[in-house]
């Protein structure tokens, strides 16, 4: 009896834990789609360094998706910047944290499809990555999602007001 009620507890809160997580990405990734809008107002934390040659500054995210690598980066050149947000699946807990937060990602970005205000696309890189892209109606990046099981991530960018259409 002791060895089957030992596994079935911990498929409930693993089961549990992972349905709270899920909340909280979405709560997470919605305020970055509307904190965007404003540049990343919220998001942007302190400066961690400058790439001169390259036009660019690297700032802390305030906001948490329990991954092990991300940042704001900053086009010094023309103020825009991108929220990217890195996965690395050769390590145990981003590993762990990935899956609901995909579950997540995905769920917001196809609910931004079906809405008819955002146009989605679905393709696979040359490096044999694949990438989901949410652009608004006039064309301008909105999201995109890039998993890639030959390098082993999950990389999620969210693209500020400025980003435009590039």
């Amino acid at each position: 009896m002791k060895k089957i009620v030992l596994p079935l507890l911990l498929i409930f809160f693993a089961t549990t834990i992972k349905a709270q997580d899920s909340t909280s990405y979405r709560k997470n990734l919605n305020m970055l789609i509307k904190d965007a809008q404003n540049e990343f107002a919220i998001n942007q934390g302190e400066l961690l360094s400058k790439d001169a040659a390259q036009n660019k500054e690297y700032y802390k995210t305030t906001v948490d998706l329990k991954c092990n690598q991300s940042i704001v980066q900053k086009n010094t050149d023309d103020n825009s910047k991108v929220s990217i947000y890195y996965f690395k699946l050769t390590e145990v807990e981003d590993m762990m944290n990935s899956s609901s937060f995909l579950s997540a990602a995905l769920a917001l970005l196809n609910d931004m499809h079906s809405s008819g205000n955002y146009r989605g696309k679905d393709f696979t890189n040359t490096d044999e990555s694949t990438t989901t892209e949410i652009k608004d109606l006039a064309g301008n990046y909105i999201a995109e999602l890039t998993s890639s099981s030959k390098d082993k991530y999950i990389k999620f960018m969210v693209y500020s007001k400025k980003w435009g259409k590039r």
